[in-house]
């Protein structure tokens, strides 16, 4: 069953367990986390990939228009905050 974090008309927010792989593997019996967000949302588009042992928050388009938007983004610079405290912040391209 899917953990959603978050969802609306055009976006899916997942919480994705360690241990459960996002598309199908060599082994057929494998369950995958794709073909559930696919039941529950059927189009969806994956945006981002975490590996089997790693867990996180993970999103997916729910829109064409908006799946071209983001991966467009994607291979533009940009600042990305990736380090935040209560002293400073620092950024990165």
């Amino acid at each position: 069953m899917l953990d959603v974090l978050y969802e609306d008309e055009s976006l899916l927010f997942i919480n994705k367990p360690a241990g459960v792989v996002i598309q199908p593997s060599l082994n057929p019996s494998e369950p995958y986390l794709l073909a559930e967000v696919m039941e529950h949302a059927p189009g969806a588009f994956l945006m981002q990939r975490l590996d089997k042992g790693t867990s996180g928050v993970m999103f997916f388009s729910k829109m064409s228009a908006i799946n071209a938007k983001l991966t467009r983004q994607k291979g533009e610079p940009s600042n990305v905050c990736t380090q935040c405290d209560r002293d400073h912040t620092r950024s990165v391209e």
